[in-house]
């Protein structure tokens, strides 16, 4: 963002032969929703694009206790998961 250096957060979850991996994955137009969603849990920086039209949001959670609010909150909304087939014998 900008030249700076983010962390792109992926919660990665296994369970059986299944692999579940969950992220943040939130429509434009609903990102003001999210900011007053999570504006009283974690700190975060706002920042608008070159046209001063479209936002991003920066989490920066300081602990894993915050960590674990956002994910409380359903900031890792959009889950796909993988499954691990067993070989033919």
């Amino acid at each position: 963002v900008k030249g700076r250096l983010v962390w792109i957060a992926y919660i990665f979850k296994l369970s059986n032969d299944s692999l579940f991996i969950s992220f943040s994955d939130f429509d434009p137009n609903k990102l003001t929703e999210v900011e007053k969603e999570i504006g009283n849990k974690v700190p975060y920086e706002k920042i608008k694009d070159e046209n001063k039209e479209n936002s991003k949001i920066i989490l920066k959670p300081r602990n894993s206790r915050e960590f674990d609010k956002l994910v409380s909150a359903g900031i890792f909304n959009k889950t796909i998961s993988m499954k691990m087939e067993k070989p033919k014998p």
